[in-house]
């Protein structure tokens, strides 16, 4: 029992001594596993957020559906933004039938 525990103190100033001895090449050891855990930590997480992003995504698909009366023929991008009167409109009946269909 008394010969491991020498043989361990024994190893950890070995252990020692050539870090003493080699402060440049421990040192750059140690820059070298933190940049590796800080990159796969990063990576980590990174993918983690455009799993959640591409999730939110996919699950809001579909949500801006923009129903317009046949005979509208304006360009739908520029009438969305600046909000572009035309002459055709729908029905009022329309309002209470739209939120029947699904999606």
């Amino acid at each position: 029992m008394m010969r491991r525990r020498r043989e361990r103190w024994l190893l950890i100033r070995v252990a020692a001594q050539n870090v003493g001895r080699r402060r440049l090449r421990a040192i750059l050891l140690g820059v070298a596993v933190m940049l590796g855990v800080g990159v796969g930590f990063a990576s980590f997480v990174t993918g983690s957020a455009l799993r959640a992003g591409m999730a939110t995504s996919l699950s809001r698909m579909g949500a801006d559906l923009v129903v317009v009366p046949r005979e509208t023929l304006v360009n739908i991008t520029s009438s969305l933004l600046t909000v572009q009167p035309t002459d055709a409109s729908l029905d009022a009946t329309w309002r209470n039938l739209l939120p029947l269909f699904l999606g």
